[in-house]
């Protein structure tokens, strides 16, 4: 009972003390919720105050944007001018074709060096020409090579062929490479050339006179045999030393050989040794 009646009392204060702080004048639902309005409010201000405590502090600058520099553009390596050295390198013993000729190589070219080729035929679209040169050097993708020799029955097939000019560094002209060609009338042979294989020029018919250049030394076998027309053989070289057997069998009657002063006796004894002592001999 007594506890009953604190409780009473202590509402009954808490009661008159709500009604002493907001005035006779204003009813008792107003009051409570004043009560509850001042109390939302204080709580908005702490609220606020709190937020204001934890804003970003006053006067702190945004950070400029650093502006970041474009990189710089990447200049594109110039083309590679082709050079020797970049290119392919020949082997020796690989073939290829440059204007009118094939050739092959015998000796491979590198950047510091020429190499050395001879010529093994025509290009197809060279076989009907009339007229064709064998110069004394060739250059292919970018290497240069040095053309010593005309090969084994190099131009045999070059039926339509009445003149031939040999470059001055071809040194040998193989063993038929000529042979048969009934049209050839000008043979004309640079000043390098030192060896005339068998039959080289046997069966050339229609060929009247050719020019053996300073440095031949050999005539082999055969070499003009059958060269019915051939009648006038000028030897400029003083180191012909060797006319082998019927290198000038069946040529024209009344063919002879012209030779350097001082050379005819060497040469007639050669020319005997060839079973050709019928050949009349000069000199110049």
């Amino acid at each position: 009972m007594k506890k009953q009646t604190k409780q009473i009392i202590a509402m009954v204060s808490a009661f008159a003390f709500l009604l002493s702080g907001i005035g006779t004048d204003t009813p008792v639902g107003s009051a409570a919720e004043t009560m509850q309005e001042q109390t939302a409010a204080a709580r908005t201000t702490s609220e606020d105050a709190a937020s204001s405590a934890t804003a970003e502090p006053a006067g702190t600058a945004t950070p400029t944007a650093t502006a970041t520099a474009s990189p710089t553009a990447t200049t594109e390596p110039a083309a590679t001018t082709t050079t020797a050295s970049n290119n392919v390198i020949y082997s020796k013993g690989q073939s290829f074709k440059k204007g009118d000729l094939k050739y092959t190589v015998t000796k491979a070219a590198t950047a510091s060096s020429s190499g050395k080729v001879k010529v093994i035929a025509p290009a197809s679209a060279a076989l009907a020409k009339t007229s064709l040169s064998v110069p004394s050097s060739v250059t292919k993708k970018g290497y240069t090579y040095t053309i010593t020799a005309i090969s084994k029955s190099a131009f045999t097939k070059c039926t339509a062929l009445k003149k031939i000019t040999v470059g001055n560094k071809v040194t040998t002209i193989g063993k038929r490479a000529f042979q048969n060609l009934q049209n050839l009338k000008t043979v004309s042979l640079g000043t390098g050339l030192i060896s005339i294989q068998e039959f080289a020029f046997s069966g050339c018919t229609s060929l009247k006179k050719i020019t053996l250049p300073l440095n031949v030394t050999t005539i082999k076998k055969k070499a003009f045999f059958k060269s019915t027309a051939l009648k006038a053989v000028i030897v400029d070289s003083k180191s012909l030393v060797r006319i082998d057997e019927n290198a000038f069998k069946s040529i024209k009657s009344g063919s002879y050989m012209v030779v350097p002063s001082g050379k005819k006796a060497a040469y007639k004894t050669l020319l005997k040794s060839a079973k050709a002592s019928s050949m009349s001999i000069y000199t110049y």
